[in-house]
């Protein structure tokens, strides 16, 4: 076997290949290997970091250093992770057997603390209450190390880097995290949200991560939430976000399909990233599709969500790991998001694809949580939207259409809550829309939130609406008449035998029949 020996030397590197085979690396006492931001070090065989050797991979605030190492590496080594500011940052060890206390005792960390008792660094314990889902870990006294591969969340007194100093995650084995329900709380069967990172000291393309878990997401979820210090940016397969490769330190949130999955990172998907290229978009060619990004501003509040109509392979119900459910704690006061076109269960979405074919029948529905009294203003932004089509936004509790564009936004002052689906509709049409041109079919949705619970959302305001449900034999087992509000919300009989039933929505002149399950 043959080695090459760094001995009582200091070396800089930009870039650097060890390729051949048999080629081991030792970096003997007294020598440090440092690799720049943006550069690499690539070795084909294994890397031996003797007592006294240093090797270290910095990154700088646009650049990250990489380590593509394929044999066994002993010893350890040292990623210096940058962060741009003091705000909250989702991370996780590019090493194993980081020391959480040796990291908080390091003052070049400069870790943030809550006078002597609790630290800036904290694990997501999805049990826990809403609010309280970053745990913060004690400022002394701690005796484990940072888990590979899970993330936590940092908060520095000042911007700078964070020294993370261990050993190489396996280079032949997978890193497999196993999620297990985390906090004071009870498991719950609905947020099986988990915070996981890259561990290794290479890149991860998204599209990778997101293919070797497939199978684990949430359907509606098949995304990575990737926090950029203000907000979480969404990266999944049409995603035009700059989260395109997860750099070494970069952790992230996931909602799997229940409590019982693992999340796996494949050791040989590590590559080393120098610039930041697209994701290929299946359904619709990367340039070409149409977007629109919706913002709605109230105050010092601002929140935002996107619709990307992209070719016929698209569809308006779910289209997995294209449409991202939105990352959401509890019930938030304040949101915008949409919800499917078809099909919906009443999730929201920060991302829905839907066909190009049918721009001008399509009515997406927008979810917007917001108190009474609020000054709501509503902008959009488009791409490659066609010219002689128009956007508007459709006001059920008023039954008005307003035409909206860069230069001309919707505000609307709330005279009492809104929550959820029901009240607000993007349109795109060729033609000028008015209240005359209101559909309540084509608007009007409904879903179980429980087996003893419709909701349904669309309604026109004000309006005598009855719903009736039906066995599958025809018989009438349920009715209920009501002056309609924008959403409403039923309850069914507890009486109810499981099985298939239909379910029948009548407003004026609109009608909608649904086959519902209860089981």
């Amino acid at each position: 076997m043959k080695k090459i020996t760094l001995k009582a030397l200091q070396l800089s590197l930009c870039f650097l290949a060890i390729p051949f085979v048999g080629q081991v690396l030792d970096i003997e006492s007294g020598s440090e290997l440092y690799v720049q931001p943006g550069s690499y070090l690539y070795v084909s065989q294994g890397i031996n970091v003797k007592a006294g050797g240093a090797l270290t991979l910095d990154s700088n605030a646009t650049l990250s250093a990489s380590l593509l190492v394929q044999g066994a590496t002993t010893g350890n080594i040292t990623y210096l992770r940058n962060v741009p500011n003091a705000n909250w940052h989702v991370l996780s060890a590019p090493v194993a057997g980081a020391s959480i206390q040796g990291f908080i005792d390091d003052t070049d960390n400069a870790i943030a603390k809550n006078g002597s008792d609790l630290a800036g660094i904290g694990p997501y314990e999805n049990t826990n209450a809403s609010g309280e889902r970053w745990a913060y870990v004690s400022a002394s006294g701690n005796t484990g190390n940072f888990v590979n591969g899970k993330g936590y969340t940092f908060k520095r007194t000042a911007s700078g880097v964070y020294n993370f100093t261990g050993t190489h995650a396996s280079t032949t084995a997978n890193t497999t995290i196993a999620l297990v329900p985390g906090g004071s709380g009870a498991a719950s069967a609905t947020d099986n949200w988990y915070a996981v990172g890259n561990p290794y000291p290479a890149f991860l393309a998204v599209a990778d991560i997101l293919n070797v878990n497939v199978n684990a997401f949430d359907e509606a979820f098949k995304t990575l939430h990737v926090w950029n210090g203000t907000s979480y940016e969404i990266a999944n397969l049409i995603s035009d976000s700059p989260v395109k490769q997860i750099l070494p330190g970069q952790a992230f949130l996931v909602k799997m399909k229940d409590a019982s999955q693992t999340f796996l990172f494949n050791t040989f998907d590590r590559t080393h990233q120098t610039n930041q290229t697209g994701l290929t978009l299946n359904k619709g060619a990367k340039d070409n599709f149409i977007k629109i990004d919706l913002t709605l501003t109230s105050g010092a509040n601002q929140r935002s969500t996107a619709i990307y109509y992209l070719n016929e392979n698209a569809t308006l119900g779910l289209d997995p790991g294209y449409d991202a459910g939105a990352y959401e704690e509890g019930t938030p006061s304040f949101t915008l998001a949409t919800h499917l076109v078809e099909n919906s269960k009443g999730i929201n979405f920060a991302i829905q694809a839907l066909p190009n074919t049918s721009l001008e029948t399509t009515i997406v529905p927008l979810s917007v949580n917001a108190l009474k009294g609020e000054v709501l203003d509503f902008s959009i932004q488009s791409k490659n939207l066609e010219t002689g089509i128009d956007t508007y936004i459709e006001d059920k509790m008023v039954a008005s259409f307003t035409k909206i564009d860069a230069t001309n936004n919707f505000s609307v002052t709330l005279a009492k809550d809104t929550k959820g689906a029901g009240r607000f509709y993007l349109h795109t049409s060729s033609k000028s829309l008015s209240a005359t041109d209101a559909v309540t079919a084509s608007s009007l949705h409904f879903y179980k939130t429980t087996n003893n619970t419709l909701k349904i959302v669309g309604l026109t305001n004000a309006e005598n609406t009855t719903v009736t449900l039906f066995n599958v034999l025809g018989k009438q087992v349920f009715t209920e008449s009501f002056v309609a509000d924008s959403n409403q919300t039923i309850a069914l009989p507890s009486s109810l035998a499981t099985g298939v039933y239909i379910a029948k929505v009548n407003q004026n002149t609109a009608q909608l029949t649904k086959k519902i399950i209860i089981d």
